[in-house]
């Protein structure tokens, strides 16, 4: 976050970007995520470890700023 005299701060579009989501979105976005990083994760596997994940947005943004910025998954 930047701060500059005399305009607002500037946000981050990523934070914003998972604040915007619902819980089945943020759940929804997690399961993708965890399925392209491994193929062989079963749908029910990934949506076990999504929910139990659920409350740990640092690490659903690092995830997700990695894919975006990177392309790598894993």
């Amino acid at each position: 976050m930047f701060f500059r005299t005399g305009k607002q701060a500037k946000t981050d579009p990523i934070d914003d970007f998972i604040n915007s989501l619902d819980y089945w979105e943020n759940i929804n976005l997690r399961i993708a995520l965890i399925r392209n990083a491994n193929h062989e994760v079963s749908d029910q596997d990934a949506y076990n470890r999504a929910t139990l994940d659920f409350k740990e947005t640092e690490s659903l943004k690092f995830q997700l700023e990695k894919v975006l910025k990177t392309g790598i998954s894993n």
